[in-house]
């Protein structure tokens, strides 16, 4: 050393640390927090001049480089000489004036603050730490200040925390050479000779205007391209004063002091003075950050080959030009300090150890490499880190509180992932309570205060969890991050942004001032009991024991449990918070408590809801639902309406009760009876058999009361529709007999519709069905049905997949659907058909104006069989007209079915038929007049009152014979018109025989099997109107001619009088028609005769009798 001394590197050395060294001046900065607190304010009165006001635009052509350029040859004065100036002048040696004396300074008695960790082999430096935890208890800046006012506060608070950082460091040796902390700089120029120092400051403590700031200190890690535009103040152009970035000359005005570090510092401060004028003149137009960073990257360009590049760019690689992996910092925080420490607000440790909570990673890929950049609106993100701002200084309460429970950094992903989507909800779920109600008085507003304040804490909680404690977890771990956490990541941080967004717009974010923390709820981890692996698992929905369930039972996913919302898979009605207790039979006194999320859920491709437990730990996922297979259904459940709980029974004894408020317990019952009795629709009741299920394309209901919230009037997707037919069971001496009552067509909004909506309509016979064909918009089929059941009348629009589903249900509804085990018997033409109340009275209003095409009759299929007519429940007539149907079943009991056939019209068939109630007849809406309606209506509304006849006019002769056999049973064999029809009756006393003669009458002979019958329809016969008896083997005929007419006598015949027109209607009916299932007792036995005009109708008649004819040429044919 001696050596050395007396060498070049000796001598300068020994000028920075012998005995001839300059000390530093007392006034230094580092000094002046000591001397304001000894000495106190000056004496001398100094004037504080106000900032310059600041101009809306900035005229670089008349302006300087830099405000306060000055004059590079004049020697400095001491207002201007920066910290490293004074640091470098020999210690001022005035006495010091004990103004102070008999102060008194100690220590404090409090327990010190653990802030972290520090010494040599520390990763992080002290000095970061400190920053770190100034930057956290630092408070927000005003949210309505405007964007040039914030930076200039940016810069006062940088400007005093620097003065506040300042510690004198051990003088070390000065470096003299480019160095890489600094930035780019043009080639230095050569050092001019030191100049002496100035003469010391004056004893009195200087206004704190008239001493120039230091300037920023530069960190060693810390490249021109990290600073942001948020650290560098708005500089009015013209101004005579700089802001106190630019507060300092460029180039020391010291000649003899000026070194190439100096003037590397000053060209920096220069550029970004430079660069910072024209980023506000961009923000006049709207420009953003990253308009800015170009701009500067331009004037400085980035300095190749240093160490602070290639970090810079390898921060860059890891995601700091991802959006998404720096969010938006508050305005507290984009000081030049805050750039170096830790942000509490923002996790940049997360954002580069842990890909972004809005992707899910890669297969196979390193979550430490991978950064997908999703733009966000500016406005939603600086929403959240206003939010984050004004809640973060709670965040080290939050982890004192965790820690004090168990170690943070021991927790699963899982378990933190668990409590931030808890404490999301319960914040969440508390604001709005506190935003819906409504003080009345002082002490409401307090505790409506006090509640925003505590949900404003379990909202930062979720945050904290998140965006702090998690990427800290992840990032001593070597493993991946698991795909489900990050999905619960991206539902809380897209949550978070939502409702940030939506407090900022009315008014709801947190105060800018700290909310106190002793009135605020800071605990982290909810208190739940120790359970057993099979208590577990039965709180888990298993209906078994651990060893034999621990494999088919598995954990709910997080956002199953905990839902936030609606997700592609799962709807959410939402949720309560309840306290479930699970007791054992015998120890009903010392229940298991357990604090619970209740959620209101179904799956979109289910349509019964489900009510799922859930519990911050995850000891309790619990799940009500329909599958008796999956766990618990809602058989289990019983409603404790005076105790407003659930129990649900479960195996081995356990009851679990969920305990909810009295206003929740009804929401939850309404839910639940709401969607039990909704789906309950699409189900068949007890006297219902389906007919047709389907989903419908769309589904649309308009109700004539715009009012009514039966169902969206808009259309609806994917519904659900049934359509049931009611039937009607009677016990008669016959056997049990089913009558068709109408249908019931009921719609439910499918799985894939949130909100639940059914419908329920009846479509009896006593009403008219309207309907229309129409195309949907993509021209699939649609059917429009008019409803109306007296409370409610609109119309129905149902969209089908394809035609032949549409043809399907209308056939059904309107009742002419031919199904698998019936077949048409008989389809003919018509010229006509008509209602009336009996064979002598007009028909009713309404049917004569249809155009009639054609009848059917349609019966079960027996195969080779002749079908049943009588007791036959398929058995029906349905009527085709251009504009609608009318579907007549005949489910008649022996003896009901007569007809009549007229007597002057050859075509023209009548059926007499008793009170029914399974006539059904629909109109197609836009064929008909708006009076139709109402007739057909009256048309049943008497049928079902009152016996009615049906009167058929066919084409020709041979239709009405097809059409009578195929619903009567019975073949036509002859079918004619008798001159005479003549019955000889023989008086009680005397052999006299007297005649009853009957003119033009309607003769017809059916059979059916081995039964004959004779068929006899008479007009103007005042002895009856009609008369049937049966023909047999046994019986003599023999021709008969009488004046020109030729005819068949029927010897000693049994047959019964027609029958007298009574006094009521009803047997004047009976009287004109005939019954052929079951005919009357014949009563008497005398000859019948039957005249023709010509032998051909004479020899059709013979032909058909069962016995021989007495002299007829037929006869020896017949009998062969």
């Amino acid at each position: 050393m001696d050596a050395d001394a007396h060498s070049k590197r000796g001598r300068f050395m020994g000028k920075l640390f012998g005995r001839d060294r300059k000390l530093p001046s007392a006034n230094a900065p580092g000094n002046e927090d000591l001397n304001s607190f000894l000495r106190g304010p000056s004496d001398t009165l100094t004037a504080a001049h106000a900032a310059p006001q600041m101009l809306a635009k900035l005229d670089t052509s008349n302006a300087r480089r830099y405000p306060n350029a000055l004059d590079v040859n004049a020697p400095p004065s001491p207002a201007q000489l920066s910290p490293q100036d004074m640091a470098m002048r020999p210690r001022a040696h005035s006495p010091r004036l004990r103004n102070r004396k008999g102060l008194v300074v100690r220590f404090v008695d409090t327990f010190p603050d653990v802030i972290g960790e520090g010494g040599d082999e520390c990763s992080v430096p002290t000095v970061e730490i400190g920053k770190r935890k100034r930057a956290q208890s630092a408070p927000p800046p005003p949210a309505h200040m405007t964007k040039v006012s914030q930076l200039q506060e940016r810069e006062r608070s940088h400007s005093d925390a620097q003065q506040e950082e300042f510690v004198p460091k051990p003088i070390k040796r000065t470096a003299t050479s480019f160095s890489v902390a600094d930035g780019p700089s043009p080639a230095p120029a050569p050092a001019p000779a030191p100049a002496p120092a100035p003469a010391p400051a004056p004893r009195s403590s200087p206004s704190p205007d008239l001493v120039p700031p230091p300037p920023p200190r530069h960190n060693a890690r810390r490249d021109i391209h990290d600073i942001s535009v948020a650290d560098i103040p708005a500089v009015p152009a013209g101004t005579p004063k700089a802001s106190r970035f630019l507060d300092n000359p460029v180039v020391s005005t010291d000649e003899n002091r000026k070194s190439f570090i100096e003037i590397n510092q000053a060209k920096q401060r220069q550029a970004e003075g430079m660069a910072f004028a024209q980023a506000v003149r961009r923000s006049a137009s709207a420009s953003s950050e990253h308009e800015w960073e170009e701009t500067r990257q331009k004037l400085l360009g980035p300095m190749p080959g240093t160490p602070t590049e290639s970090r810079a760019s390898a921060a860059s690689s890891v995601g700091a030009d991802s959006p998404e992996s720096q969010p938006r910092k508050p305005a507290a925080e984009h000081s030049p300090a805050s750039v170096y420490s830790h942000n509490s607000t923002s996790s940049p440790a997360f954002s580069q150890r842990w890909p972004s909570m809005r992707e899910r990673p890669r297969l196979n890929e390193s979550p430490t490499r991978r950064v997908m950049p999703v733009p966000e609106t500016p406005t939603i993100d600086d929403a959240l880190s206003i939010f984050t701002a004004r809640t973060s200084h709670l965040f080290e309460l939050f982890r004192l509180q965790a820690e004090a429970v168990k170690p943070v950094l021991s927790c699963l992903p899982d378990d933190l992932a668990r409590a931030a989507l808890w404490w999301f909800l319960k914040g969440r779920m508390a604001l709005e309570m506190s935003i819906r109600e409504q003080p009345q008085t002082s002490q409401q507003k307090e505790q409506i205060e006090a509640s925003r304040q505590q949900a404003y804490a379990d909202l930062a909680k979720a945050y904290w969890l998140f965006e702090e404690v998690l990427p800290d977890i992840m990032g001593t771990r070597s493993s991946p991050v698991d795909a489900e956490v990050q999905d619960a990541g991206q539902a809380i941080m897209s949550q978070l942004r939502k409702l940030s967004s939506s407090m900022k717009r009315n008014g709801f974010l947190p105060p800018e001032e700290a909310m106190p923390s002793h009135a605020i709820d800071q605990s982290i981890w909810v208190e739940y009991p120790v359970i057993s692996q099979d208590i577990m698992f039965l709180l888990w929905g298993s209906r078994g024991g651990a060893l034999s369930q621990q494999r088919s039972v598995t954990a709910m996913p997080l956002l199953a449990a905990l839902p936030l919302g609606d997700t592609a898979e799962m709807f959410c009605f939402g949720r309560y918070f309840v306290d479930v207790f699970l007791m054992e039979q015998g120890a009903e006194n010392q229940p298991l408590h357990f604090p619970c999320f209740l959620s209101m859920t179904r799956c979109t491709k289910q349509s019964s809801l489900d009510f799922c437990l859930a519990s911050q730990n995850g000891s309790v996922q619990f799940r009500i639902q329909s599958n008796k297979a999956a766990g618990p259904t809602w058989e289990d459940v019983k409603w404790r309406a005076e105790k407003s709980a659930l129990e649900v029974r479960l195996p081995r004894g356990f009851v679990l009760v969920v305990k909810c408020r009295p206003h929740d317990f009804k929401v939850l019952w309404g839910m639940q009876d709401f969607s039990s009795k909704a789906l309950a629709t699409l189900q068949p009741r007890k006297d219902e058999e389906v007919v047709f299920r389907s989903a419908l394309r769309s589904f649309q209901y308009l109700d004539s009361n715009a009012q009514t919230a039966a169902f969206p009037r808009e259309p609806v997707r994917n519904c659900d529709v049934g359509l049931f037919e009611k039937i009607l069971k009677e016990s008669s001496p016959t056997g049990q007999r089913t009558y068709h009552r109408g249908f019931r067509l009921a719609v439910v909004t499918g799985p894939t519709t949130k909100m639940l909506s059914a419908v329920n309509h009846m479509y009896i016979p006593q009403s008219p069905v309207q309907f229309g064909f129409l195309r949907g918009e993509q021209s699939e089929p649609a059917l429009l049905l008019r409803f109306d059941d007296g409370n409610s009348n609109g119309r129905m629009v149902m969209a089908f997949n394809d035609e032949p589903e549409r043809l399907r249900f209308h056939s059904l509804l309107i009742g002419t659907a031919v199904e698998q085990d019936e077949k048409v018997y008989s389809e003919v033409p018509i010229m006509g058909y008509s209602i009336s109340q009996n064979a002598r009275f007009e028909p009713i209003k309404g049917f004569s104006q249809f155009p009639w095409s054609r009848v059917r009759i349609i019966n079960e299929d027996g195969e080779d069989e002749v079908p049943e007519t009588v007791l036959a429940e398929k058995l029906k007539i349905v009527v085709d007209f251009k504009c609608g149907t009318i579907s007549d079943r005949v489910n008649v009991a022996p003896g009901e079915l007569k007809i009549r056939l007229s007597v002057k019209d050859k075509a023209t068939l009548s059926i007499l038929r008793q009170p029914q109630r399974d006539l059904t007849i629909a109109l197609s809406e836009s064929q008909v007049s708006k009076q139709t309606p109402d007739d057909m209506r009256k048309a049943l509304q008497f049928t079902s009152r009152e016996p009615s006849v049906r009167n058929f006019t066919f084409t020709s002769q041979r239709n009405l014979h097809e059409f009578e056999e195929a619903l009567t049973g019975f073949k036509v064999l002859f079918d004619g018109t008798a001159a005479t029809f003549a019955i000889s009756r023989r008086r009680m006393v005397v052999p006299i025989y007297k005649k009853w003669e009957a003119t033009g009458s309607r003769i017809q002979v059916v059979q059916s099997e081995n039964i004959i019958q004779v068929l006899v329809f008479f007009e103007d016969f005042h002895h009856g109107e009609s008369m049937s008896f049966p023909l047999k083997p046994t019986d003599v005929f023999e021709t008969v001619t009488r004046n020109k007419l030729v005819g068949v006598k029927i010897d000693d015949a049994k047959f019964p009088l027609p029958r007298m027109p009574g006094d009521d209607d009803e047997s004047a009916d009976d009287g004109a028609f005939v019954c052929l299932d079951l005919p009357e007792i014949p009563g008497e036995h005398d000859d019948i005769t039957i005249l023709f005009e010509s032998e051909e109708e004479r020899d059709d008649l013979i032909r058909c009798l069962p016995a021989p004819v007495k002299g007829a040429r037929m006869s020896k044919s017949f009998a062969k």
